[in-house]
């Protein structure tokens, strides 16, 4: 169990009532059509972006509200330390370097599965650092769902979306722990399923990290990468740089857009520093 409780989750809250097969809420049939249907005359839906890539020069999206990107790359290749520039100039509502938030007034979380408490607390303190702050945000949670099983996994993540208002930028660090296996299809459907609805519900953005194959195919893992790759609106490639000298590389990989420049990072006293000089057009 988590040492205490966090601020939304109010300690007499003894089981979590959600059930695990109600991906979609319920709808009559009126309700259902009139959110499903798309006509010539309606005029076109805005999608506001969450998340931008901003070099001064070209402004691209990465992340729209109402949809879900992916991080993906091998195993410590820096993706955390990347997805703490994301949630920082979240936090910010603003600018980290080239990185740009439109979440003004709005809650920010990452769940992180993969690592312990130690590495956890390393990680929502160089978010918060990276915001510019010296306490935790109001605007910004960290959960560390390390300890429990998928299912549970699920659940809270789920409790935590429903009762926090005004959703910016959600990160699930690590969706593969939220399945028994990547290669599950009815699992890898489900998640995914899971994502677009909670994405159209709360109408925030949610990026997820997964690994890609180790093998060297460039892929993503499974049933669930295949999945990912075909719903996700922009998949999102960290990789060491191929001079070796402690600078990673961030690149479109897969994107529904034109995509955005790829740049680099470097990390200086354990915090990510985005190098604007250093060349990638020859890597990618």
């Amino acid at each position: 169990m988590i040492d205490q409780p966090f601020d939304n989750i109010h300690a007499t809250t003894s089981k979590i009532k959600i059930k695990l097969d109600e991906v979609f809420e319920e709808l009559n049939i009126t309700e259902a059509l009139e959110r499903g249907k798309i006509t010539f005359e309606m005029p076109q839906p805005y999608t506001k972006p969450c998340v931008l890539i901003n070099d001064g020069v070209e402004r691209e999206s990465v992340g729209n509200f109402g949809d879900f990107s992916a991080t993906v790359g091998r195993a410590k290749v820096r993706k955390s330390f990347f997805l703490s520039m994301l949630m920082g100039a979240a936090v910010k509502s603003g600018f980290y370097s080239l990185i740009e938030a439109n979440t003004k007034d709005m809650n920010n979380i990452i769940f992180d599965t993969e690592q312990s408490k130690r590495y956890a607390w390393m990680y929502n303190r160089r978010v918060v650092q990276l915001s510019g702050q010296n306490k935790q945000p109001s605007n910004f949670q960290f959960h560390m769902l390390r300890p429990f099983g998928c299912h549970e996994r699920i659940q809270y993540i789920e409790y935590v979306l429903e009762t926090t208002p005004n959703l910016g930028l959600v990160i699930i660090d690590g969706v593969k722990d939220l399945v028994k296996s990547v290669n599950n299809e009815e699992e890898a459907n489900d998640i995914v399923c899971k994502l677009m609805y909670w994405t159209d519900k709360y109408n925030c953005h949610i990026n997820v990290v997964l690994h890609m194959n180790p093998t060297g195919e460039e892929k993503l893992r499974g049933h669930l990468g295949t999945e990912i790759t075909n719903k996700a609106e922009t998949v999102i490639k960290v990789d060491k740089s191929s001079s070796n000298d402690g600078h990673s590389i961030v690149s479109p990989f897969e994107t529904r857009s034109r995509g955005f420049k790829p740049f680099a990072f470097y990390i200086e006293n354990y915090i990510p520093k985005i190098n604007r000089d250093y060349p990638t057009g020859g890597e990618y």
